[in-house]
């Protein structure tokens, strides 16, 4: 849904070919998650427009779907924090987002463990927290409603 330019329209047509009472069930990223937040640059240009649960829900409704139900999953498409903890330092230290994302692209065990381009003891910790918890992270995310995969099911009327 947020590959397309018109995410109303698309729903519009499902809602037209659905069968009445027929079930829609999407993933899309979640706006509210950190690594959509602060990443977003990153994936321009195949996400066109990223949905809050607010917005999804909305959009739904818009389009006369009822009973939309939201849940989150990090593990589908492996959708994880891991990385954003480093991101974080590396942007309070002063590093672009745009700066961050091409190193991130460049090398990922770089990123991870250098800050402009030198070993870093601290984000050699934080690398070392990231794999130890990030998990843990994952999980506490999905259930406060910040993880990064949100699922949304909704129904068709009946009439």
């Amino acid at each position: 849904l947020e590959h397309v330019h018109n995410p109303l329209k698309l729903l519009d047509e499902i809602y037209r070919v659905l069968k009445p009472g027929g079930q829609l069930t999407l993933l899309v990223t979640n706006m509210r998650s950190v690594p959509a937040r602060f990443m977003q640059v990153d994936d321009i240009p195949r996400h066109l427009i990223l949905f809050s649960p607010k917005s999804l829900k909305a959009s739904l409704e818009k389009t006369k779907f009822i009973n939309t139900s939201l849940s989150f999953n990090h593990r589908l498409y492996g959708s994880t924090h891991s990385g954003v903890f480093t991101f974080l330092y590396k942007w309070l230290r002063g590093m672009s987002i745009q700066q961050i994302v091409e190193e991130r692209h460049a090398d990922w065990n770089s990123y991870l463990l250098n800050l402009y381009g030198k070993p870093s003891v601290m984000l050699k910790k934080i690398a070392k927290f990231d794999s130890r918890y990030i998990s843990t992270v994952d999980r506490f995310m999905d259930n406060i409603g910040y993880g990064l995969n949100m699922i949304a099911t909704a129904y068709k009327r009946n009439w």
